[in-house]
């Protein structure tokens, strides 16, 4: 473009931008849009081309105000919103009749048409652009506009005709072509926005790393979702996955009549769009029951949060009432769930442009006995209910993740046993699991574990799971579905754990008594623990190859149970609520993680174990050759004078083989607060590359 166009163009924009930043635009208008493509080629060729045929765009009134021949400030700014480059594609035609310039039909049909045969030079780098009343909004520009180095994932076009703005969404299933040089999209719909805001506009993207890792939602607030992902996105701490469940009889109360379904899809609506407008992805456990058509009715369940019971069969679902059988009433259930949820333009929920749900689990510890068994279940009737839900699901939309939901081995596993240790330790339990992966195919993409007790049982679980899958003929990855932050602060008289206790008799009654003389140095104690065990239980799971890792809960709860659940979570809403500002209540374990997160997701999250002795864990952070370590030391079953865990296990390793210098900086991670609420960042330190020490708290070490 001539430096004229440059000055033209800018004038422009500026007329446009500087604005009051609380203006109100006069009308915003999300439109339908057939086309979008956009081209920088290696040879130097650019070309933008946008299209809607909408009847509904907006369209000045010739001789008005907005007119964009002759109006104040006339001309038209056209915008693109990438989500992955925050440099806006900018275009303009200015105002003035004549060539090039406008000319202006008025008539049954008004129009505008904008020409420029010097594109990308001259007056604009739009070559052509028609306004045709009810007909057509056609842009064509020799500028690609965005620098398209890499994929977009989305983009937006806004369209501004003095205080009238069109604006169009292409994301998600719109988008045919998505690569370095080309973009190219078609039939945005105008549901997917609800105005065009910039915030519309531009979709919020993580890492793909990042979906990696998760945080559990117990909560159903989403005033409370979204003041949290609002504050990570505030913070930059690359959460890619929310978990969170849904039950049947939240979405279908009543049973269908006459072949028809009435869903209620209010709160996920909401809490899933909470979800999809910050850019990240659901985990979503999905529960069969309802008082219709499971076997055992959910009112009379125990567990809101875990069970579930099979669908009803004949006789005893009333299929002639329902106009279809209660299996096929639970497989219509997964498949509209999962169609409203994906993104690709048919039957989506409202303002949903890309899949939100990349993980669909059924089940939470099904092969827990209370949880399934007792309400009517098997691991026959599981495997059933896995490809019913496989073959809905995927008819849907078939990329999505099917899950086999959550197995918590307890404690069976954390000292490493042989098969048949671990067998004589819950053989129900484990026998449930080991019939159910041999009864069917795997109809399922992944198997998900609760990770709720030590750290140290989790590869030995996951060997004997593909070992058992092996077994049956087949093969599936591992995700972790939960991983409980806190340690048990279990009292010694509780001979059903494996390991030997941390925690002396009394210490759960100080953390619910804040008046307790102990309750500070207990409180500041069990929150460094929360940092231990969430820092070494996502460096195990992604170091033994889990394809996922959440941590729970997100949010402490108001109310202590004997394990203190609820005394677990990367925020206290009670401070919140209290305070009135959420940054107030992080915990410790809020910025450890935050620290952990910042290393592994750029380095694509990859870690390889290596062996430096016995109850040392070492993992190499990035690919083959790298100088970085996450590190630590702990016997679990040494105990001190009062049989507790033992602390402070100090031990000196030596990196030298697998670094060439002579010294490492040691990183070490937040375990505390400042007075303030703020974070207390360790000073960081050189140690000799031969003698490093390190103790049960991970470090970070890196070749200097």
């Amino acid at each position: 473009m001539e430096r004229r166009g440059w000055v033209i163009l800018l004038s422009l924009v500026l007329s446009y931008l500087a604005a009051p930043a609380g203006r109100v635009w006069a009308a915003d208008q999300p439109i339908d849009a057939r086309d979008l493509r956009i081209i920088r080629s290696a040879s130097g060729r650019e070309k933008m081309v946008f299209v809607s045929r909408d009847p509904g765009f907006l369209f000045p009134a010739i001789g008005g105000v907005d007119d964009p021949a002759s109006g104040t400030p006339g001309g038209v700014l056209i915008e693109l919103f990438s989500a992955n480059d925050p440099v806006l594609g900018l275009f303009t035609a200015p105002p003035g009749i004549g060539k090039p310039g406008w000319k202006v039909k008025n008539g049954t049909v008004g129009r505008y048409k904008f020409h420029n045969k010097d594109a990308p030079s001259g007056v604009s780098s739009v070559r052509t652009l028609v306004v045709a009343e009810g007909k057509v909004l056609k842009v064509v520009a020799q500028s690609a506009g965005l620098a398209l180095t890499g994929p977009q994932a989305s983009i937006g076009v806004r369209i501004t005709m003095g205080s009238q703005r069109s604006c169009a969404l292409f994301a998600g299933a719109t988008v045919t072509r998505d690569q370095a040089g080309s973009f190219r999209a078609r039939r945005a719909l105008a549901s997917t926005l609800a105005d065009c805001s910039d915030d519309s506009l531009r979709e919020r993207t993580l890492p793909v790393a990042a979906e990696m890792f998760g945080i559990d939602f117990w909560s159903a607030d989403p005033d409370l979702w979204q003041a949290f992902l609002d504050l990570l996105d505030e913070d930059g701490v690359p959460f890619g996955l929310v978990g969170f469940d849904v039950g049947w009889e939240r979405v279908e109360p009543a049973p269908p009549a006459g072949g028809a379904h009435s869903y209620d899809w209010s709160s996920t609506d909401e809490l899933l769009g909470i979800v999809a407008a910050s850019g990240r992805v659901m985990d979503l456990e999905v529960l069969s029951r309802n008082d219709w058509g499971t076997v055992v009715p959910f009112s009379a369940l125990d567990e809101a949060c875990c069970d579930m019971s099979p669908p009803k069969e004949d006789p005893d679902c009333d299929t002639a009432a329902y106009g279809m059988t209660c299996w096929q009433a639970w497989s219509d259930f997964v498949f509209n769930l999962v169609e409203r949820y994906d993104g690709d333009g048919i039957d989506d929920a409202p303002g949903i442009t890309k899949r939100v749900i990349k993980y669909l689990q059924l089940g939470n510890e099904p092969d827990a006995v209370g949880h399934f068994v007792d309400n009517g279940g098997s691991p026959e009737l599981l495997e059933r209910m896995l490809e019913a839900m496989n073959q809905a699901a995927k008819a849907a939309d078939p990329e999505i993740l099917v899950v086999r939901g959550k197995s918590n081995p307890a404690h069976v596993f954390d000292d490493d046993p042989d098969a048949s240790v671990a067998a004589a330790r819950r053989p129900a339990y484990l026998d449930f699991i080991s019939t159910n992966l041999s009864t069917g195919e795997g109809d399922f993409d992944l198997f998900a574990i609760n990770f709720n007790d030590h750290y140290t049982g989790l590869p030995a679980f996951s060997a004997w799971l593909q070992a058992e899958m092996a077994a049956a003929g087949y093969t599936r990855p591992l995700m972790v579905g939960d991983a409980r932050m806190t340690l048990y602060p279990r009292d010694n008289d509780d001979t059903t754990h494996i390991l030997p206790p941390r925690y002396p008799g009394g210490f759960i009654d100080t953390l619910r008594t804040p008046s307790a003389p102990d309750y500070a140095a207990n409180k500041s104690l069990y929150q460094a623990d929360e940092v231990r065990q969430s820092l070494r239980k996502i460096i195990v799971a992604v170091g033994s190859g889990q394809q996922a890792v959440s941590l729970q809960p997100a949010f402490q709860g108001p109310i202590h149970n004997r394990n203190l659940w609820q005394d677990a979570g990367f925020v206290d809403p009670r401070v919140w609520l209290a305070a009135g500002d959420l940054r107030t209540s992080r915990e410790p374990v809020y910025f450890a993680v935050w620290q952990l997160l910042d290393l592994l997701v750029p380095a694509q999250s990859e870690l390889q174990s290596l062996d430096l002795g016995p109850n040392v864990f070492t993992f190499r952070v990035g690919a083959p050759g790298s100088t970085s370590f996450l590190l630590w030391h702990e016997d679990p079953f040494d105990v001190d004078a009062q049989g507790l865990v033992r602390r402070d296990q100090a031990r000196t390793v030596d990196l030298s083989p697998f670094v060439a210098t002579a010294q490492v900086r040691l990183v070490h991670f937040v375990t505390e607060l400042a007075p303030d609420g703020s974070a207390l960042y360790p000073a960081d330190v050189l140690v000799p590359t031969a003698t490093v020490a390190i103790d049960e708290t991970p470090v970070l070490a890196i070749a200097e």
